[in-house]
């Protein structure tokens, strides 16, 4: 059993498959004649003993295994509507020419000429590098416009660079935002493209250091003024502090309290914009016991380290 491939696709007429079939010649009645296509796609001859094909379906014959087997017939019109044996499949013209899913018309032709799988797909390329060639010139043309709007446009002032380089606690509009809250001003609205720094923005001017041209409160009930002027303190976890920073500078924020330690003092660290713990260097007064840093009021001596150190 030999699966003899021919030069040209199987007959699609019964005339012409009675005269492959005298010509090929099987002698056995079990095994008798087939021209149909492998799983390649290529067409061929061969004896072998016929199998039902399901509607819908087409005999194929699997070189692998020697053996039919039945595929689904995937076109739109011409495929088997009935139950049928494998020999037969020139009855159904779609299932002798698979290679290019062709439509079978009435007559036995092909609904789909050769030319058009030469022809359709040079059209599509050229459609495409038209399309392509299209959009390339938009944008360049686009860019180009873009390039001279920029140079149109005048250089900023060298006092705007300075200022957008600035931090942001230093300037006009971070102080501008804190004199109106200290106005009684009870919302402040900051609006911006995403990633422009709102939160960072917020973050500063909540926690905004303010230098005090006098020291800080020694007594409770001084404190409680100064915090009632500050006014700024609206959230319960940033509570207010009065105390010196790293220059020994007095000053006020609103900020999350911390537990400072036996002989340390608090201070107001404004590089790194969070509170740190200094040793007392005071022979007298020093805290003997942990206290929370918006306490500092309790220890003068950590209020004025300028002249405490000894």
């Amino acid at each position: 059993m030999m699966f003899q491939l021919r030069k040209k696709p199987c007959a699609f007429e019964k005339l012409d498959w009675e005269i492959d079939k005298r010509n090929f010649s099987c002698t056995s009645s079990i095994n008798v004649y087939h021209c149909i296509q492998d799983e390649r796609n290529r067409s061929g001859e061969i004896c072998i003993q016929p199998v039902w094909v399901q509607p819908h379906y087409c005999p194929e014959f699997n070189t692998g295994a020697r053996a039919l087997d039945t595929v689904p017939c995937n076109v739109t019109k011409g495929c088997p509507d009935v139950t049928f044996l494998s020999d037969e499949a020139y009855k159904y013209p779609v299932c002798l020419n698979k290679t290019h899913k062709k439509e079978i018309l009435e007559n036995g032709d092909s609904s789909v000429p050769s030319w058009f799988w030469i022809v359709v797909p040079t059209v599509v390329l050229g459609i495409v590098i038209l399309v392509l060639s299209a959009a390339c010139l938009v944008w360049r043309r686009k860019r180009k416009d873009q390039n001279d709007e920029n140079r149109d446009q005048p250089l900023l002032d060298l006092e705007d660079e300075f200022e957008k380089s600035k931090p942001f606690h230093k300037t006009a509009a971070f102080h501008e935002a804190i004199r109106y809250l200290k106005n009684d001003g009870k919302l402040l609205v900051l609006i911006g493209i995403w990633g422009s720094g709102k939160t960072k923005t917020a973050k500063e001017v909540y926690r905004m250091y303010e230098l005090r041209s006098t020291p800080c409160a020694f007594t409770k009930s001084d404190w409680e003024k100064d915090k009632n002027i500050f006014k700024t303190c609206l959230n319960p976890i940033n509570v207010y502090h009065c105390i010196q920073d790293e220059r020994n500078r007095s000053g006020e924020i609103c900020i999350q309290p911390v537990w400072v330690q036996p002989r340390k003092c608090p201070e107001f660290n404004t590089g790194a914009w969070v509170l740190d713990t200094v040793p007392c260097n005071a022979a007298t007064g020093c805290p003997n016991v942990t206290f929370l840093s918006n306490e500092a009021y309790k220890y003068p001596v950590c209020l004025n380290k300028t002249h405490t150190k000894v």
